[in-house]
């Protein structure tokens, strides 16, 4: 018995000059490949052993977004944003004010939130890129901002009520280059307001550093509902 299928699309990952990665889908040709020779190479375990058609179905299941990714798409949208900061356990708070706007992206698959406003009393932009692993079944987010040149990665596990995302990372940079843990905790208290708590380790100690309450703009663009 042959197998009539001529040809599997796949998708490869590449990484471009180390800075990026990109994927493409590719058409690859499958020639004269047998069911029985197929189910041979199963058997013998590994990857490379496995039924090709498998394999792509799997792929599809994976990468197919689900309820975690429902959850991050009802951020989408515009909020006001109100910051306190601190630098340490012992330093004052300062308050802030700013703005994010939240928009879906690739299908769904990812968050990408944009956010405006001062920061030490200067002008301060962000962009985080947030999604949902199914294979390795964590929250995923990236960070970026124009205090720094660098990235700050994190993933995250809900609560049992999916209303609560912590999310834990290492920051890397001039104060730490070995590196210093870091969490943040997202709580959803209701469609139009989130309130997200940062904790860094100063000291050896977990400590506070950030606090913000996001409220949703209203459809007229100004005030909250």
């Amino acid at each position: 018995m042959r197998n009539k299928t001529t040809a599997l699309l796949i998708s490869l990952t590449f990484t471009i000059s180390g800075q990026y990665t990109e994927t493409r889908a590719v058409t690859v040709p499958l020639q004269d490949i047998s069911v029985e020779a197929a189910k041979e190479q199963d058997k013998q375990g590994g990857e490379q052993g496995r039924d090709p058609m498998k394999l792509m179905q799997e792929m599809m299941r994976l990468g197919t977004p689900g309820e975690p990714h429902k959850n991050l798409a009802s951020l989408v949208g515009e909020w006001n944003l109100a910051f306190k900061l601190r630098m340490g356990p012992d330093q004052p708070w300062t308050d802030s004010r700013g703005t994010a706007s939240f928009k879906s992206v690739l299908g769904g698959r990812y968050i990408i939130e944009t956010v405006k406003g001062e920061f030490m009393g200067m002008p301060f932009e962000g962009m985080q890129i947030m999604g949902y692993n199914n294979f390795s079944k964590k929250y995923t987010a990236i960070w970026l901002n124009t205090s720094t040149t660098w990235p700050m990665t994190s993933t995250g596990t809900a609560s049992d009520d999916g209303k609560t995302i912590t999310y834990k990372g290492t920051i890397v940079d001039h104060i730490t280059p070995k590196g210093r843990a870091f969490r943040s905790v997202v709580k959803n208290e209701s469609k139009d307001k989130t309130l997200i708590e940062m904790y860094d380790t100063i000291g050896g100690k977990d400590v506070k550093v950030m606090m913000i309450v996001s409220t949703r703009k209203s459809k007229e663009g100004s005030g909250n509902k």
